[in-house]
């Protein structure tokens, strides 16, 4: 089991599109400090960015809209999305000990605070519709200390399934961080 932990979840979609790592989050919230980064909006975004504290140890980081969307600019927006996160933790005072990311775009973050002592996990969703290819699996096995693959999570579960499922996907991340 995770416990006592301050973890950044940086992912490639927003805390409003519900997926499993949300879920995941929520789960470890009661045992651990979570701040959930999500990237920058689209044009119907908020402006500026926005802090929603869901729980007493679960909080949501809306960096805003985003005023570059050009593809080409993609690692420059992810720099200015690090940038906007590290000043956010340095005002909440928020060093974090685990990272967790779902995109290869996001490797910035790990590299950040690697050097911080913080270790780095990179977290693939099984519905995930795009699988990263072999060159971009083996550089984010080298930029991250842990790499898990979820576990396929059927469409035909009950509530009480789907929460079982997640359960056991939070247990085995206990147990690669805690051999």
């Amino acid at each position: 089991m995770i416990t006592n932990q301050r973890i950044l979840c940086v992912s490639s979609t927003c805390w409003e599109e519900p997926g499993e790592l949300q879920v995941i989050a929520e789960f470890l919230s009661g045992a651990n400090n979570i701040i959930w980064i999500s990237p920058f909006g689209g044009i119907s975004s908020n402006l500026l960015p926005r802090i929603d504290r869901l729980t007493e140890s679960l909080t949501i980081y809306n960096p805003g809209i985003n005023f570059l969307p050009l593809s080409f600019l993609g690692g420059f927006n992810r720099s200015r999305l690090l940038l906007h996160a590290k000043l956010y933790l340095l005002e909440k005072d928020f060093d974090p000990d685990l990272i967790i990311i779902d995109s290869p775009e996001l490797l910035k973050f790990t590299e950040a605070y690697k050097k911080t002592g913080a270790k780095a996990l990179y977290y693939e969703p099984a519905g995930n519709n795009r699988s990263i290819s072999r060159v971009e699996r083996q550089r984010v096995e080298e930029r991250t200390d842990y790499f898990y693959k979820a576990r396929t999570i059927s469409g035909e579960l009950s509530e009480d399934e789907y929460v079982e499922m997640i359960n056991a996907q939070v247990n085995d991340l206990g147990k690669l961080l805690n051999p």
